[in-house]
């Protein structure tokens, strides 16, 4: 569309969330518990060596999880504002929208 070549938008939500933010959000909609669990580092990189993961995927998921965990994306960005012309969509409304469709049937907790 006109207007929107080389441009960036920074795609967020309207307000931070932490991956419990979203678990009890969810388990809210659902009416089910949904945890989420912090997993030691560590602990994740060994597993992910032990089940025989190839290196260069271990690497990647490494590198993906530490950008998104260690806090340097914490922000709110006018992406969709720009991009759409409306706010974003707040995730607790996404998904209790998401919720009343066919699109989480036969997931159970």
């Amino acid at each position: 569309e006109p207007g929107h070549v080389g441009e960036v938008y920074e795609v967020t939500g309207p307000r931070l969330m932490s991956f419990a933010d979203i678990a009890a959000d969810l388990s809210a909609v659902l009416g089910h518990e949904v945890k989420y669990i912090d997993i030691p580092h560590d602990d994740f990189l060994r597993e992910m060596k032990d089940s025989g993961a190839p290196k260069d995927v271990i690497w990647l998921l490494d590198y993906l999880f530490a950008t998104v965990l260690d806090g340097r994306n914490a922000y709110t960005a006018d992406g969709i504002q720009r991009a759409l012309g409306r706010p974003p969509k707040d995730f607790t409304d996404y998904a209790r929208e998401t919720a009343k469709t066919e699109n989480w049937k036969g997931v159970t907790p």
